[in-house]
């Protein structure tokens, strides 16, 4: 043990001593008190920060959640995963497992620090740690849930506040170090001996999200990464625009847009590129083989057969001013000067990373000229029945799929004058050049959902939160119990560090208009008014 730890945990004996010294003064207190009185033993008048149940008490058990305040994002347009949700999930799906197992309900202490502040956290974990262990029987009966604070940027946060990004730091001090970087360090090491007390107390911990260097948990939870986030939305786009059955002689065109802060998170001006380079792994993992044989080609010119995972700085863009996203993209379709619509270039998919960028698209677009929406592309619904399928009068209407916009070379032998008619013109008409192309995003933005109704944005996509919250509420009943969690069905393992855990991995939630009711609606993710019914 090093001399800070050991300093520390002889802090710790000091204030755990001073909190047996306090119980027993209660205690003698009590024993001299009439029954019945303030003093009575049987009466507590200990409550929770916030609770969900009753006051502490034998057969109760605590939980403590510790997250960082909601991210603050450059616009007021946010993503519906925030912090204060997720908590507020969980407190009501650990309050509904209770009730149906007839269980006391816990007492659920919450606790939240500034977004960026795991200084705080640290200390406050810490603090609730140390408040405890005087109970040796209050520890076997808590479950700590933690959501590490990690440095995010204000693009980082346009994701929501799930997206995974690990809690390091120089394990020594080095040559250099800043203050910041100091602070970091020492919080760090705070925050794992805390849970480490915890946990060896009796205490379950459970991690969201961020990893947390040195400490391994009973249970973590990742929701979503910047791979994950690209690729569902890479996925989702070659499936609608049929990438499969498209040929190289009549390629999709395709812009990839990916936003960069151009300051860093810690103010300093370094910039992390992790996520940015994370995130167009994801999308290239599914797109790659299309460009590489031609049948996906990028108008701008920034994806090639010759791209790499190497070349994801290629589709980055500065996105801090507010029509930052727009002004790149009418600059990649080379659109600026267009002044009628023959001068368009077609375009047929873009894949803007999240719901800000999107919503900045669609006005571009709208500006440059281009009309239709998603639903002409390959069409799976009519939009005409969106709105009464949300509302439930109405069945979604399914078409079949139309054959690509170019024809594909004629086979051996076929005549050109064979009379097969086209459904489509061809790409060098106005009407195909302006046709509305495939626009994906990721956040549902609560502002941006009537861009999934109207069809100007396909999809978009989230964490599934309350699948989670739900799971996670019966793995804290089974541990209040002292059951095997192993046995809940839905749990799954997962690397962390190094080492396979117990966890739960639920897939992203891809929502577009065909399922958008049952996906957000239904499910108490929005509500009707959100989607502008």
């Amino acid at each position: 043990m090093n001399l800070t730890s050991a300093k520390r945990l002889r802090q710790w004996m000091r204030r755990a001593t001073a909190c047996l010294a306090t119980l027993s003064m209660a205690a003698a207190f009590a024993a001299c008190s009439p029954v019945g009185g303030t003093g009575d033993p049987a009466v507590s008048n200990t409550t929770a920060a916030t609770s969900t149940g009753t006051a502490a008490g034998s057969d109760a058990y605590n939980l403590a959640i510790f997250t960082p305040a909601d991210g603050i994002t450059l616009s007021n347009n946010t993503p519906i995963n925030k912090w204060a949700v997720l908590t507020s999930d969980i407190q009501k799906a650990v309050k509904d497992a209770a009730a149906d197992s007839s269980e006391t309900a816990a007492n659920v202490t919450t606790k939240t620090s500034t977004a960026t502040d795991l200084d705080k956290q640290s200390q406050d974990v810490e603090d609730y740690v140390v408040s405890h262990l005087a109970d040796t029987n209050a520890m076997a009966s808590t479950t700590l849930i933690v959501a590490p604070v990690s440095q995010t940027d204000e693009v980082t946060r346009q994701y929501g506040d799930y997206v995974r990004q690990d809690v390091t730091w120089n394990a020594e001090p080095v040559d250099g170090e800043t203050d910041q970087q100091k602070t970091q360090r020492q919080a760090g090491e705070r925050l794992v001996s805390a849970l480490t007390l915890a946990h060896e107390a009796g205490a379950r911990v459970v991690i969201l999200s961020n990893q947390l260097q040195g400490f391994t948990p009973d249970l973590y939870v990742p929701f979503t990464t910047a791979k994950a986030i690209g690729h569902i939305q890479a996925e989702q786009l070659a499936r609608k625009l049929k990438l499969d059955a498209t040929s190289p002689q009549n390629p999709k065109s395709i812009e990839v847009m990916i936003p960069l802060s151009s300051t860093g998170a810690d103010g300093n001006g370094t910039v992390d590129t992790t996520f940015a380079q994370e995130a167009f792994a994801g999308i290239w993992e599914v797109l790659g083989p299309y460009f590489s044989d031609g049948r996906a080609v990028s108008p701008s010119g920034y994806l090639s057969s010759a791209t790499t995972d190497d070349d994801w700085k290629a589709v980055t863009f500065d996105p801090s001013s507010d029509d930052a996203a727009g002004r790149e993209l009418t600059r990649r379709l080379g659109n600026s000067q267009a002044t009628n619509a023959s001068q368009l270039k077609h375009i047929d998919g873009i894949i803007a990373m999240n719901d800000y960028v999107s919503s900045q698209v669609v006005t571009a677009l709208t500006d440059l000229g281009y009309t239709g929406s998603s639903a002409d592309i390959n069409p799976e619904i009519s939009i005409s029945g969106i709105v009464g399928s949300l509302t439930g009068k109405i069945d979604l209407s399914k078409r079949a799929v139309p054959s690509p916009r170019k024809a594909p070379s004629p086979s051996p032998g076929a005549s050109a004058s064979s009379g097969i008619k086209l459904p489509f013109s061809s790409t060098n008409d106005v009407s195909s050049a302006t046709a509305w192309p495939i626009v994906t995003g990721y956040g549902a933005y609560a502002d941006t959902i009537t861009h999934i109704v109207n069809g100007k944005q396909w999809m978009t996509a989230l964490a599934n939160r309350k699948d989670t919250a739900t799971l996670l509420a019966k793995v804290v009943a089974a541990y209040a119990a002292n059951d095997d969690p192993s046995q809940i069905d839905g749990l799954t393992a997962a690397d962390y560090q190094g080492t396979s855990v117990a966890a739960i991995v639920k897939d992203q939630l891809a929502v577009a208009a065909s399922n958008l009711k049952t996906m957000l609606i239904d499910t108490g993710y929005i509500t009707p008014a959100d989607a502008g019914l």
